[in-house]
């Protein structure tokens, strides 16, 4: 398996890896800023809440988590706001569903994905080997929080990242299947022995083929095993592209319409 030298492990770091742009005050604007801290956790964890225009407490909307990609990580509450969650509450997609949308932002030196990513490659991991990483469960707390807080349709919560935030979401809905109807990811790793407990959790999955930072193989194993338990799961290789596929990602045909269809069948 081909290996990646430390200056370009390092270049990736430093890039995010995903398209960054900077994030301006008009996107700034659209999300109200605030800050989940616990004595429990060594560091708060700063997040952005994007609230629809026209809610008012009297009609439940979804939510859309994004996890963002390592170059979002920090503490000023704005980095986290790369290309995918200004995408998120553009018109085009608020338009096809209002939705909340929840952007957290994962402090410097650490990761949603609670493994030692220090070279490349990247491969899967088994879950029962790795903690749940402290922002991942700051996450989830911030999450119970706003469903006491606003009227918000508990049946459709959905999840989405890329690279980084793709391993974090894979993460997520296998540690908390019970939570979310359904998750997007780009060029993540995951654990494949978990794939059992997302038969009732939808996955649109994208990767390029010639990723050489997380190997396209990682999502593919992935993919088979959750269709041996019977998912419904999608996925999409790009045969022509390696690890940035953000913008390909988003501009795939039917995406949004897809996840805001999905539906979560709950027992009450």
């Amino acid at each position: 398996m081909k290996m990646i030298g430390l200056q370009a492990i390092l270049s990736w770091f430093s890039t995010g890896c995903a398209e960054q742009r900077e994030v301006d005050d008009a996107l700034l604007e659209k999300f109200e800023a605030r800050v989940f801290e616990e004595p429990a956790y060594s560091h708060p964890l700063p997040f952005r809440l994007y609230i629809p225009p026209s809610y008012d407490g009297r009609v439940s909307f979804p939510l859309v988590l994004y996890l963002h990609s390592s170059g979002g990580r920090g503490t000023d509450n704005k980095t986290q706001l790369e290309f995918p969650a200004s995408v998120l509450v553009s018109e085009s997609v608020q338009d096809l569903e209002q939705s909340f949308v929840l952007a957290p932002q994962c402090p410097s030196g650490t990761q949603w994905l609670n493994t030692s990513f220090d070279r490349m490659p990247f491969t899967n991991y088994r879950q029962e080997e790795i903690p749940e990483s402290d922002a991942m469960k700051m996450v989830v707390r911030v999450l119970a929080a706003l469903l006491s807080e606003f009227n918000i349709d508990a049946k459709r919560i959905y999840v989405m990242g890329v690279s980084m935030g793709a391993s974090g979401t894979w993460d997520i809905i296998t540690r908390h299947p019970d939570l979310f109807t359904a998750a997007v990811t780009a060029s993540g790793v995951s654990d494949p022995s978990s794939a059992h407990l997302l038969s009732q959790v939808p996955v649109w999955a994208f990767h390029g083929a010639r990723d050489e930072v997380s190997s396209v193989e990682n999502t593919r194993r992935m993919m088979r095993e959750l269709r041996k338990h019977g998912s419904v799961s999608r996925f999409t290789e790009f045969e022509d592209l390696g690890h940035n596929i953000t913008r390909p990602t988003l501009e795939h045909e039917g995406l949004f319409e897809w996840l805001f269809d999905q539906e979560r069948k709950h027992d009450d």
